[in-house]
């Protein structure tokens, strides 16, 4: 923590090393690992995390509500993992950037590009949805993950690797394990294929 708060400017960003330029992926990168923290009931330094919101709230400004959403460069991926990341946290945290209408917004903007994104966004989308009290459509989204899996008697159940597996939200081993994930919050019923 101590190194992480000595890291982070005075707008509240995040470089990728201490002394380097100021990185909005990065930043959103640190909160998402704070928000994990947080879900498992661990302390946080609710200060710096109010600052970052702060910064992506003028970086998601400028870069993304100012342009068309559905024109390339497509902003579904990075919207996606954005809107999962504010979901680990109380409103409190973020209320003064991020409003719930802007929210909803990125999150039905994803939801209709479900189907193009691969399994990893998809439960990111999913456990956002259902933690958005959109339960109808989470379990849409993560049946259609199960649906491409693959079960060997030797092997359990597995997803193929994503033919760009390099890309971060395509890594074979991250996102197996955030399936389950996902699945234990939005298909907890669903135990033969938690235990698979």
């Amino acid at each position: 923590l101590a190194i992480l708060r000595k890291a982070q400017y005075s707008d509240g960003s995040f470089p990728w090393w201490a002394g380097g330029k100021p990185s909005p992926y990065m930043t959103l990168y640190i909160l998402a690992g704070f928000g994990n923290a947080l879900e498992f009931k661990v302390a946080i330094p609710e200060d710096m995390c109010q600052k970052a919101w702060e910064y992506l709230e003028d970086f998601v400004k400028e870069e993304y509500q100012k342009i068309d959403w559905d024109k390339p460069p497509y902003v579904y991926p990075f919207l996606t993992y954005f809107n999962y990341v504010l979901s680990c946290y109380p409103e409190s945290y973020y209320s003064e950037s991020f409003s719930q209408e802007f929210r909803v917004e990125m999150a039905n903007h994803c939801f209709s590009h479900w189907k193009e994104l691969g399994p990893y966004l998809k439960a990111y989308l999913a456990l956002t949805l259902k933690r958005m009290n959109r339960d109808q459509d989470a379990r849409l989204i993560m049946a259609s993950i199960m649906d491409g899996s693959i079960t060997k008697e030797d092997q359990g159940t597995f997803w193929a690797a994503e033919d760009r597996s390099w890309l971060w939200y395509n890594d074979t081993i991250e996102s197996h394990a955030f399936i389950l994930r996902a699945l234990q919050e939005v298909m907890p019923e669903n135990k033969e294929q938690l235990d698979g």
